[in-house]
């Protein structure tokens, strides 16, 4: 595995990328135990290393596990660290990552427009990529659709975000979020 073969060649940034891939697998597999303690990990080490991708990348998961037990507060801190984090050194990808996680947790804890809001954000930050990494809109649509239902706001515009996410998930790239 990537952790191994970092450690084999002595390597922190191959070991830190493992991590950070890791955890996010580990967490997508419902194996929770297992995403906390490689994301503690993989945190730890970015912070050592002071290497803020990774840090971000970890924060996006961190969002989901914190959200699964039901810590929102700390699931949307989470999540708004890691997309501050992304957007201060151009990382669009985790920006909407961790608002994606923020923005869905708003919405379970009812503030729906605080969510509306970062998922609007998150749509923004995701459109210049739409092109090749449609799975970026599909994680800012489908949620915002959601939300929006769920507020009894504005329904033919939720419906059209539903449906675009919908679409854009039948490509096999466009879908990897599903």
């Amino acid at each position: 595995d990537a952790v191994q073969v970092g450690k084999d060649l002595q390597v922190k940034e191959q070991i830190l990328w493992g991590l950070a891939h890791l955890a996010s697998t580990y967490a997508f597999m419902l194996r929770f135990d297992d995403a906390e303690q490689v994301a503690a990990e993989g945190l730890a080490m970015a912070r050592e290393m002071d290497n803020r991708e990774f840090y971000s990348d970890i924060k996006t998961t961190e969002s989901i596990l914190e959200w699964r037990k039901g810590n929102l507060d700390a699931a949307i801190k989470a999540g708004e660290e890691a997309a501050q984090i992304g957007e201060r050194i151009g990382l669009s990808i985790m920006v909407v990552f961790g608002l994606w996680g923020a923005g869905w947790s708003y919405g379970q804890r009812g503030e729906y427009n605080a969510a509306v809001d970062v998922l609007q954000t998150a749509l923004r930050a995701a459109e210049p990529f739409a092109e090749f990494m449609p799975f970026l809109i599909t994680m800012a649509k489908a949620p915002l659709g959601s939300v929006m239902i769920d507020a009894g706001m504005d329904r033919a515009a939720a419906l059209e975000y539903h449906k675009h996410a919908l679409a854009l998930s039948e490509n096999p790239v466009g879908g990897m979020s599903n």
